[in-house]
């Protein structure tokens, strides 16, 4: 049985923290780096996948968000939350410099 090729869940946590990021900064964000990435169990065809991002700090042109995978198998295999990673957006404009991000958003 197949698996879910990691470069692949990597760009769909990068889209989800890009939205909750969005989101708080009432703007457009890019990611920064990424801080921390485990891949703790295989993700199989079948399997659904659910993303949760949070914004877990801010700065005053940067945050954190964090990423949980959740992974819910078709009967007869257990379901686990598994891949935790950290993410860094920051804040831009057009020019390409960090902007503060809005006050009080959230």
């Amino acid at each position: 049985m197949g698996t879910l090729f990691g470069g692949t869940l990597m760009a769909s946590m990068a889209c989800s923290a890009f939205f909750a990021a969005s989101r708080r900064a009432r703007g457009t964000v890019v990611t920064r780096k990424v801080d921390e990435l485990d891949f703790r169990v295989p993700i199989f065809a079948g399997d659904f996948v659910g993303l949760t991002s949070r914004v877990e700090t801010e700065g005053r042109t940067s945050m954190t968000v964090l990423v949980e995978v959740h992974r819910e198998s078709p009967p007869g295999r257990r379901a686990r939350a598994l891949h935790p990673g950290a993410l860094h957006d920051g804040d831009h404009r057009r020019r390409k410099r960090p902007r503060p991000a809005a006050a009080g958003a959230g």
